[in-house]
């Protein structure tokens, strides 16, 4: 089992954004992102069920995917909102993510 851990931040500091996976037992590091994928504070991280991939979603109003068993290299950016996201779900399977932005949209 695997954690993940952002660094969050108001947007001054150099580590806003950046994030850390953690094994969940021995609490080892895994890996670090030292910056932020989009510049901006990330608002939410979430691993799918079957922690293939790491979903973050970023201040500038995009989702990034990770894959997990490529060492972390980014698979996609979803875009789609006019704000930042506040916050991810994902479905069971990890097939599908719903996200909602600060004006109460949902994608």
């Amino acid at each position: 089992r695997l954690l993940v851990a952002g660094y969050g931040g108001s947007g001054e500091a150099e580590e806003v954004g950046a994030f850390v996976v953690l094994d969940a037992e021995t609490l080892a590091v895994q890996y670090k992102e030292v910056q932020s994928p989009c510049g901006k504070p990330i608002s939410d991280l979430k691993f799918t069920a079957d922690a293939s991939l790491l979903i973050a979603a970023c201040s500038d109003a995009s989702i990034y995917v990770y894959e997990v068993a490529n060492h972390y290299n980014r698979r996609s950016v979803i875009s789609g909102h006019t704000q930042a996201i506040t916050n991810l779900d994902l479905s069971e399977d990890g097939k599908y993510v719903q996200s909602a932005a600060g004006t109460a949209e949902l994608c």
